[in-house]
């Protein structure tokens, strides 16, 4: 059998071959999706992690000397793994900020998460990205230093 779709209407013919089937779809106007885009990008001081995710083996410092940014999308998880910390904001006075977004836009942890161990950082996860850390989520781990984290989303 042949079905065909023509603005709508619906007709069925009778096909040479007992058994065989075919899909024809006309006069229907293409449909424009957004492309997932999955991307880890960095700006100044954090340590580094290939464009499409991976494997962090020794601490993940964001802002650790002086200011770090890192934003991750769709499909580009970072693992710190082992007995290893994440830092966002690590001296004082010393901004670390992070963008956790979309699904597998992943951030898991082989100990602590530490958002401000010195100085500031911040935070924020949404639209099905997920953080996890083995021990601790830490927010303003020392004396002067702040931590935010923001979840949106969800």
């Amino acid at each position: 059998m042949t079905f065909s779709f023509s603005q709508g209407s619906f007709r069925r013919r009778a096909c040479g071959a007992l058994g065989a089937a075919a899909l024809s779809l006309t006069g229907f106007a293409p449909i424009d999706l957004p492309r997932a885009r999955a991307a880890v990008v960095s700006v100044g001081n954090v340590t580094a992690v290939p464009a499409g995710g991976g494997n962090v083996n020794g601490f993940y410092l964001v802002g650790d000397s002086s200011y770090g940014q890192v934003t991750v999308t769709a499909g580009s998880p970072i693992s710190v793994i082992g007995a290893n910390n994440a830092i966002f904001g690590d001296d004082a006075k010393v901004d670390g900020v992070g963008s956790f977004t979309g699904l597998n836009g992943n951030l898991n942890v082989g100990k602590d998460l530490i958002l401000g161990n010195g100085g500031s950082g911040s935070l924020s996860v949404g639209q099905l990205a997920r953080i996890t850390a083995t021990e601790n989520i830490i927010l303003g781990n020392n004396d002067g230093s702040t931590g935010r984290l923001f979840v949106n989303d969800l």
